[in-house]
């Protein structure tokens, strides 16, 4: 039987609030037996699902545009889309369609193996070779998916005696790469260039034979901020580190030419590692990790876990990818690009003048800053009931403050934003019926919550 928080708790009792906190609390389950330890999470779900307040396992019945169709449950709604990643909104583009199409009919919709046998198709050499290009790096290595990229660049390159000294905010396919990798990892400060230094200094003292490899991101997805690439590159140098960053979030969704922080910083081709994945602007599933330096891209191919042992991308997926880039390359391109910026700088503005607070500064992802998971769950679950979707951020190993994403793309309109603003202002005060369901949202099991994000001290 699930107990609900009502504020008072016996001892030994995890305090949590709704969805997102109670999550994290069942990260670490105990017991004998694998599966029924887990009956405790699997009775807390029902208990939300049967009250109409589980935020997740929606499906979209039709195009993921500006609005979709949305299947929760039985029924099926038309919602007001702000949850999707498609920033440049390629997935709807009739050359887009017509690439897919032709790669089917050329090679079938799966790839034939793994990238290091025989995986690889024209579309995939020509992809490498044009994204190369257009990060002014010269060798690029294609992945089965940005979280592989991440994870598979991390993974591969760094052994147990090394050092890895990452952003605390870093994504989860970043945070398990370098987990998996070694002990030795170090969480600095988000974004502190002087933290970070810190840690470095402190680790070259006692180790000048070893490896460190610095990891960070070009946006950070949950606050919509950016590092000094120039510095943190710096950083490397100085103490004979190499700097992995990650571009997943902006590339193609910002800049002059479409590189996002790549270009805003003017560092495009200037990095020692660059990961990315095709899944937020160029229409398609898959990731790439690229460098400088033939033997890293070989030695990937044959030791990032990811890539060894998983088939190559699809034709069908390469295909999309280059037909995207050549879009985001285009004056077209850049349309969208302008279009994006533009709609998600209205959006902030005027989300802003409704008395919300927005983090960062990110062309694409407005995230909104809520005091509690508590506010964060229930603020959700209205906008649902008002005909909108977005993104909680309730990652259950994050300890960042609460955020709410609304991911932007060059497709909405201006009467979109006016409505999701207004939805926004509608939903901001809970009725009484709606406090009772935040209020069985939680649930308090004995679980200890893990601690292995702390920051290095």
């Amino acid at each position: 039987m699930i107990r609900l928080s009502t504020g008072q708790r016996t001892a030994g009792e995890v305090a949590v609030g709704p969805v997102a906190a109670a999550l994290r609390a069942f990260a670490v389950p105990a017991g004998i037996d694998i599966g029924e330890r887990l009956a405790g999470f699997a009775a807390w779900q029902d208990q939300l699902k049967h009250r109409d307040a589980w935020p997740y396992g929606l499906a979209i019945e039709d195009l993921s545009n500006s609005t979709c169709r949305l299947r929760a449950g039985d029924g099926i709604r038309r919602m007001l889309n702000f949850a999707s990643q498609d920033h440049l909104g390629l997935s709807t583009h009739c050359k887009i369609k017509s690439a897919a199409a032709d790669a089917v009919r050329r090679f079938g919709p799966q790839g034939a193996g793994p990238a290091a046998r025989h995986g690889g198709t024209r579309y995939t050499r020509a992809l490498e070779r044009r994204l190369g290009a257009f990060l002014g790096m010269r060798h690029v290595l294609l992945c089965p998916s940005g979280w592989a990229a991440g994870y598979g660049a991390i993974r591969g390159l760094v052994r147990s005696a090394d050092h890895v000294v990452i952003d605390q905010y870093s994504s989860a396919a970043l945070q398990e790469g370098a987990n998996a990798a070694t002990d030795k990892v170090y969480r600095y400060r988000h974004l502190s260039v002087d933290y970070c230094r810190k840690l470095l200094g402190s680790i070259r003292a006692s180790d000048t034979a070893n490896g460190i490899l610095i990891v960070t991101e070009s946006v950070f997805p949950v606050d919509a901020e950016s590092p000094d690439l120039a510095a943190m590159q710096a950083l490397a140098r100085e103490f004979d580190a190499t700097l992995l960053v990650d571009v997943s979030h902006d590339l193609g969704c910002r800049g002059q030419n479409g590189r996002g922080q790549l270009d805003v910083q003017a560092m495009a081709g200037k990095l020692d590692l660059v990961v990315g994945s095709f899944s937020k602007a160029f229409a398609t599933n898959g990731g790439f990790i690229a460098c400088d330096m033939p033997a890293v891209r070989e030695y990937l191919r044959f030791f990032g876990p990811p890539v060894a042992h998983s088939h190559a991308i699809s034709p069908v997926q390469a295909a999309i990818a280059l037909q995207a880039l050549n879009i985001v390359q285009s004056e077209e391109g850049r349309e969208l690009r302008a279009a994006l910026d533009a709609n998600t700088r209205d959006l902030r503005r005027q989300l802003r003048e409704a008395g919300f607070i927005c983090a960062g500064d990110a062309a694409g992802i407005v995230s909104v800053k809520l005091d509690s998971e508590v506010e964060l769950n229930g603020l959700c679950r209205r906008l649902s009931e008002f005909g909108l979707i977005a993104d909680p951020c309730d990652d259950p190993l994050s300890r960042r403050q609460p955020h709410l994403r609304l991911f932007v793309t060059a497709h909405h309109c201006a009467g979109n934003i006016r409505q999701a603003v207004e939805i926004f202002r509608k939903a901001r005060e809970p009725s009484e019926a709606a406090a009772e369901v935040e209020l069985c949202a939680a649930a308090p099991p004995n679980v200890a919550v893990p601690t292995r994000l702390r920051i290095a001290a």
